[in-house]
């Protein structure tokens, strides 16, 4: 029943963030009176609002160095996305893994994992606190037999909703929120999984952020409140999370001959789930993301998408 309520509540904000009345010439006075010095749009698991320029096609990887310690497997996540008009975006994408080379056990192997569509569109935001919004519908679905750390086994829905507003000093300083609502939607043409190794869980999750960026390093902190249901149980989770974000300066780059664009995160978690126990971890990412058009012309170095308008400022989409 909660979990049926919380759906309903984010359909109706979705639908009301829709239904609001535009506002872009505002929007675009706003964009051109602000010029930035450095961009960037994600961090581990929290997105901005913004999509691709229009016919931008861009791949991104993003490996995750916690999995050479933590797990059986290493991942190797990749998102192929493509700018369908200046406010509307696709992408597709997977995540193949391979078994680590020092360690054994049940979850060790190899496969393509899982598959995924996305699509992420600009919307004008109905409330005065926020200045952009973008709403995100993800689909998942398990390709082979996957580790459950990887996909659980179901096939997975996610819509999300993305706002920030640029405060104090709109060239360093951005407030955001995002709000989503992972549902396992069925075991679409696959077995059921396993019920005493998978717990079909229906997750909401909501909360606010603070990222600060002077220069090409970066600090942010954020916090979520998240609520697990399970058939047997729901439950309430505190998620807290610390860190940085180093974009690393286009000549460092092109001096090695490393085409587009790179981004190093650290960052720290805590997470307290109700009757369960604390969890702290240290998470390290790095991520790429090359211009696919560029190397079809042949350019090489610093090409970089254009991507939230990054030629005019880091946090002010279209």
């Amino acid at each position: 029943m909660r979990s049926t309520l919380t759906l309903l509540c984010l359909t109706l904000a979705i639908t009301a963030l829709v239904q609001a009345e535009e506002n872009g010439d505002e929007n675009n006075d706003r964009l051109f009176a602000i010029r930035p010095i450095y961009a960037v749009n994600e961090f581990f698991d929290t997105r901005l609002p913004g999509t691709l320029d229009k016919f931008d096609l861009t791949l991104e990887y993003r490996p995750r160095f916690s999995d050479f310690i933590r797990r059986e497997f290493i991942r190797f996540p990749l998102l192929l996305r493509y700018g369908v008009t200046e406010d509307f975006e696709v992408g597709v994408l997977t995540t193949p893994y391979l078994p680590h080379p020092l360690k054994s056990g049940d979850e060790r192997g190899w496969g393509p994992g899982e598959i995924g569509i996305l699509a992420r569109t600009n919307i004008t935001p109905v409330f005065a606190l926020w200045d952009w919004a973008t709403v995100e519908v993800t689909f998942r679905q398990p390709l082979g037999r996957p580790p459950v750390d990887l996909i659980d086994g179901y096939t997975r829905l996610r819509p999300s909703l993305a706002v920030s507003r640029a405060v104090i000093d709109p060239e360093t300083t951005i407030l955001f929120a995002n709000v989503s609502y992972d549902y396992a939607v069925g075991h679409w043409g696959r077995a059921e999984p396993d019920p005493e190794l998978v717990t079909r869980q229906n997750i909401a999750e909501a909360g606010p952020g603070v990222l600060f960026k002077p220069t090409e390093l970066g600090y942010f902190a954020e916090y979520r409140l998240r609520h697990i249901d399970e058939p047997e149980e729901d439950r309430w989770a505190h998620v807290y999370r610390v860190g940085i974000v180093w974009e690393v300066p286009r000549f460092r780059s092109a001096r090695v001959r490393l085409p587009g664009y790179w981004q190093v995160e650290a960052g720290y978690r805590l997470t307290d789930e109700q009757r369960r126990s604390v969890d702290h971890a240290l998470t390290l990412r790095l991520r790429w993301r090359g211009d696919l058009k560029a190397v079809f012309r042949g350019e090489r170095g610093t090409t970089t998408p254009r991507e939230n308008n990054n030629d005019l400022n880091q946090f002010v989409p279209r």
